[in-house]
């Protein structure tokens, strides 16, 4: 793991997160693993230029694959009493792209629907689609991740945890990491907004169809 930690005015604490490295098979995206630590970068540089209320960890982790892992131990290491929220994000930045897909959410195929709204709401700003592939469909593709995911690490602490991704075809290019680190940018702003995040915000139910109800 490698971390920046920007303290802002509350100890409270949203943790982003992307792999930087590339998973141990032949043939890789590249420019796709690398796209994720691009965005995290700029993040980290942006808000550390902007007053901001609460407290922003942003975590490379070292695979695709095995993030869960990652963020698992960092939340060991730096404890998880101030961390109100987990953002991660893998293979963005594709200018054809929109439609961001969702991460599996952990047990019980739930996740805390002010969360997902929240997301839904920044990316429609921004000219993005959001949807959430079917449970059974990231199930066959993301079965590593289910034992360990990203969402995983921190759901099953309380945390309420979201993956934005992209698994569609095409590279990353400046547009495209312009456009969508703009609106995770934007989803930070909201999610600092100077309100406490809600201790018991409920849950969203996702759907064999991959919709979901809050």
């Amino acid at each position: 793991n490698v971390s920046v930690t920007l303290q802002g005015t509350s100890r409270e604490t949203v943790v982003v997160t992307a792999p930087r490295d590339t998973p141990a098979i032949a043939k890789v995206d590249l420019l796709g693993y690398a796209s994720g630590t691009a965005i995290l970068m700029d993040l980290a540089q942006i808000f550390t230029a902007r007053p901001h209320e609460k407290t922003l960890a942003f975590l490379s982790t070292e695979g695709a694959h095995t993030g869960g892992l990652a963020i698992d131990q960092f939340l060991k290491t730096h404890g998880t009493d101030d961390v109100s929220a987990i953002l991660s994000l893998q293979g963005l930045g594709r200018e054809r792209t929109k439609v961001l897909k969702m991460g599996i959410t952990g047990a019980q195929n739930t996740t805390p629907g002010w969360f997902v709204q929240l997301t839904g709401r920044v990316l429609d700003r921004s000219g993005i689609g959001f949807s959430v592939p079917g449970i059974l469909s990231q199930a066959a593709d993301h079965a590593l991740s289910l034992a360990r995911g990203d969402q995983v690490a921190g759901l099953m602490r309380g945390i309420p945890s979201l993956m934005l991704f992209d698994d569609g075809a095409g590279d990353p290019n400046a547009v495209g990491l312009s456009t969508q680190g703009t609106a995770v940018e934007s989803l930070l702003l909201s999610l600092d907004g100077g309100s406490e995040i809600p201790p018991d915000p409920g849950t969203a139910l996702l759907l064999k169809s991959g919709r979901f109800l809050t």
